[in-house]
């Protein structure tokens, strides 16, 4: 899920589809308070259709923070057996992942009925597609419920943090870690500005000139610059931390920064994360 673009009300529903066909297709209302939680991306609309480049505009050096994942993926977790992914939004990363973790059975989560359709589109031909449930939902207590008490041995949540405000963020990093299983690895990225707002705005403007130079017009810059705020908010790494360490798991190790996007690795308490 993307950090910038312009301001659209994002749909969701609780569906849920099970294997890449999505057969299984059972409809529930999303409460009222949930609804008002959701990010204001629409990523039903041409915004989904256009994801896979408006993604490499607003996070500096995409490709790279999903290497380096991957990288601490075969590192820590390559043996998982159970891999929960939220919000993979139209699924880049899903047939790596299968190959990284080849024992491992996946649950899928995505709210975008779009995203998910492409997600399906990305697997259909991929090995390993059979251990791959979809399920078209947001993270909130009712999942965690139900995917209890089978938890994840790898947890992985790219770009979805930033998309909330700063307590409904604190709630969301708390799922995640119940989530995680014992000595299970959390992997998660998102956008995250220093607390020095005089570094905040020279990165940005940095970063903004950087869109200039890919050839963005001067009003598609202005409107990124306004998100700020309003669609897009800070993730302050001290929060994660004390959110993970309250949960057992170890405070939330950067493995990358580019600009103001970050990539952590958290694993729950009982095993020592390898950065040798």
């Amino acid at each position: 899920m993307s950090i910038f673009d312009h301001i659209n009300q994002r749909k969701s529903s609780n569906t849920e589809s099970k294997g890449i066909a999505g057969v299984d297709q059972t409809g529930q209302q999303l409460h009222n308070k949930q609804k008002k939680t959701m990010p204001e991306l629409n990523f039903e609309g041409q915004y989904g259709i256009s994801y896979r480049t408006n993604i490499r505009h607003s996070v500096p050096g995409y490709d790279v923070l999903h290497e380096i994942a991957l990288a601490a993926i075969h590192t820590e977790a390559s043996q998982a057996n159970r891999v929960l992914v939220v919000g993979p939004g139209p699924g880049e990363q899903l047939p790596a992942l299968l190959e990284a973790c080849p024992n491992a059975e996946f649950t899928v989560l995505e709210p975008s009925q779009q995203m998910l359709s492409f997600c399906r589109d990305v697997l259909a031909s991929v090995p390993g597609r059979d251990r791959c449930v979809l399920i078209q939902k947001e993270l909130n207590q009712e999942t965690v419920e139900r995917l209890h008490p089978i938890s994840s041995d790898l947890v992985v949540c790219h770009n979805v943090l930033h998309l909330f405000e700063p307590k409904k963020q604190e709630s969301l990093m708390r799922l995640l870690a119940q989530c995680t299983a014992p000595n299970g690895v959390l992997l998660l990225s998102g956008y995250s500005e220093p607390s020095d707002q005089n570094a905040t705005q020279q990165i940005m403007e940095i970063g903004l000139q950087r869109l200039r130079d890919r050839h963005l017009k001067n009003d598609q810059v202005e409107a990124i610059r306004n998100t700020r705020n309003k669609v897009v908010f800070s993730i302050d790494p001290h929060c994660l931390s004390t959110v993970l360490t309250s949960e057992e798991l170890t405070p939330a190790l950067q493995l990358y920064q580019g600009l103001l996007s970050k990539l952590w690795v958290s694993r729950r308490q009982g095993a020592e994360i390898n950065v040798s």
